[in-house]
This record gives structure tokens, sequence and C-alpha cells, in this order.
């Protein structure tokens, strides 16, 4: 059994490992701007959510942090590891979001709509609005 304080400090020694990760990932230039500021991850411990406004985009943060469990032997949990697809709620007539394969580590992401992050479900509420 690990004590308060030894899990408190294998945690803060594990965010202090993954710190470069959260500098790389803006640097691509991908996903939204918030203040002026690259907005592509939210990131706790050792959960890490990954935001993109393209396939494309997503594929290359993916990309990225392989690139980074390669250099740091570290492993992503395929089971735990998963994609949501947000749509905007108005698109105009005939636009489609497709839909594409991502993978991690080799392995591909199943899709889900909704995930428990950090004790929070977020969730995809899909509605059908008459006469649209």
């Amino acid at each position: 059994m690990v004590s308060n304080s030894a899990e408190f400090y294998l945690l803060h020694f594990f965010f202090l490992y993954m710190d470069d990760l959260s500098v790389r990932l803006p640097k691509l230039g991908l996903g939204t701007r918030l203040a002026g500021n690259v907005l592509n991850h939210l990131g706790y411990v050792d959960d890490l959510y990954l935001l993109s406004l393209t396939n494309a985009g997503m594929q290359r943060l993916l990309d990225c942090c392989d690139q980074y469990a390669l250099e740091h032997d570290l492993v992503y949990n395929g089971s735990k590891s998963v994609c949501m697809l947000l749509r905007p709620r108005f698109r105009p007539k005939g636009h489609k979001c497709p839909v594409a394969d991502f993978y991690l580590s080799n392995g591909n992401l199943q899709y889900v709509n909704s995930h428990k992050y950090l004790g929070i479900i977020l969730e995809i509420v899909i509605k059908t609005l008459l006469g649209n």
C-alpha cells in the first residue's frame, strides 16, 4: 500500500515527466485559440484530452504523443484511449463532417458517445430538430 504522501510525490513526478509533451503539442499550432494561445489538449496527471478542428490535425497530435512515448519509454493504454466527434450544431445544408480512423501506438481508436474524465461524464447529445 502506498501512503498518501508517496502517492502525491509519484503523481507530481509523473506530471513533471509529462510536462514536455504539454510544451510540444501547442508548438504544432493545431487546435483552436483561446486568448491568443493555442489550445489543443487538456491534461491532468495521466489523463490527456486532445482537441483538434480537423481530422489531419488530430492524427498529427496523436503522432506527436506516439513519438513522445517512444522517446520516454511510455505505453498508452489502448483500451482507455477513445475518440469523440463533436460536430457543429448548425451546418450548411449538405455539409458533411467526415469521420476518420485515428491511430495511437499502432491501434485504431474506438469512437464513443460518452466518456468519464475526472469524475465528469462528457457526452455527445444527438438532437433531431423538426423541420431541418
